[in-house]
Formats: structure tokens, C-alpha cells, sequence
């Protein structure tokens, strides 16, 4: 079957970086500082604003909670209501993107480090080594897969300890996907990386 075009949903004011499906919604995040929901025909349900104004940058969904990492630095938890549950801090530098693995979620930023959260809020780990920003993480089997700015892929364990460095990219790795036990990653040199766990 085809997939037919829907429409444009038309209603943020700067660049929508992050996208997810949130209590069966359409759910996004802009530089604009505004996270919204849309229903199935393009309207706008709900708009809530950052904790503090600042451009934001990805969304994550653990136990209906909503995670939103921004240009700040800063992990904004929101209930099914929209409102501010927590805030927490960490990253020096803007949150690229969140991972939700279990109970864990886990933070890439531009300072160079993955962090690692509770259901507490509580940073539970930090993973440095990348020289450049965090662009992707996943975890795969207790195992944390991260991409970076600096061309290479890292593999680590889930307390933060480096099990393992893969290069070969020659530009800025910039996604991360498992399928049939391979990694595959996609980076600005124009090339998809496929490799066998």
C-alpha cells in the first residue's frame, strides 16, 4: 500500500527538533521553547512552554512521563497534564537526545558525555570519552551504544564503563539503529555504517 500525504501540521514559530508519540498523540518539541500535541487532523490539543525559556532539542516517554532535553542543559519532566514534575540538571551543553532503556533514562549532550537517570531523577552514571557531542544513543541488550560529533561510535556499559570504540565514519556520526543484530549508524560523510554485533 501507499502512503498518502496527510497534511502539514502547522502551528510551531522556529525549527521542530524532537518528535514522539505521547497518551496517543503526536507529540513535539521546537526551538520556539514550546512543546505541543496534535490530534490525527493536525490541530494543536495542548502547548506548554520550557521550564525556562530556552530552545528544545528532543522528547523521550517513560511510564507516561514526558522527558524534553533543551539548549540549556537542562531534562524536563512532565505528567500526563502538562505540568512540571522535575528539572534536572547535569549537562553543561544542550541536550541532543534521550534513551529510555527500563526504569534508566539516559542523556547525550553537547559536552561530550552520556548521562544516566533514575525514577528518582537522580544521575545514576556518566559516560566520558566522546570528543565531541553526544548525536544518538541506544541501548541494546544492557549494552549502550553512543554517537558522536567526533566520528566515532561508542560502546559502553551500562554503569559507564568503555567496553569498546568503533571509527571508520569520516564525517559526524549522526544516528544510531538495530535490526537482525546489526548496528547500524548514518553519518554526514553521505554513508549508512552496517556492522555485525
Amino acid at each position: 500500500s501507499s502512503m498518502s500525504f496527510v497534511g502539514a501540521f502547522e502551528g510551531h514559530a522556529d525549527a521542530v527538533y524532537g518528535l514522539t508519540v505521547w497518551q496517543s498523540q503526536i507529540t513535539s518539541c521546537s526551538k520556539d521553547g514550546t512543546i505541543k500535541m496534535w490530534d490525527a487532523q493536525g490541530a494543536v490539543t495542548k502547548t506548554f512552554n520550557a521550564a525556562e525559556p530556552t530552545p528544545l532539542y528532543c522528547l523521550a516517554v517513560r511510564d507516561n512521563m514526558l522527558y524534553c532535553g533543551a539548549y540549556d542543559g537542562s531534562i524536563s519532566v512532565y505528567d500526563k497534564s502538562g505540568s512540571l514534575v522535575q528539572r534536572m540538571k547535569g549537562h553543561e551543553g544542550v541536550v541532543f537526545c534521550l534513551c529510555v532503556h527500563g526504569d534508566l533514562v539516559l542523556s547525550g549532550s553537547g559536552d561530550k558525555t552520556i548521562r544516566v537517570w533514575d525514577t528518582n531523577y537522580a544521575e545514576k552514571a556518566q559516560m566520558l570519552g566522546h570528543d565531541g557531542v553526544v548525536s544518538a544513543i541506544l541501548v541494546h541488550e544492557g549494552v549502550v551504544f553512543s554517537a558522536s560529533y567526533d566520528k566515532s561510535i561508542r560502546v559502553w556499559t551500562m554503569d559507564g564503563r568503555l567496553k569498546k570504540e568503533l571509527v571508520g565514519h569520516d564525517g559526524l556520526v549522526l544516528s544510531l539503529a538495530i535490526s537482525r543484530g546489526r548496528l547500524i549508524s548514518s553519518s554526514a560523510d553521505n554513508t549508512l555504517h552496517v556492522r555485525n554485533e
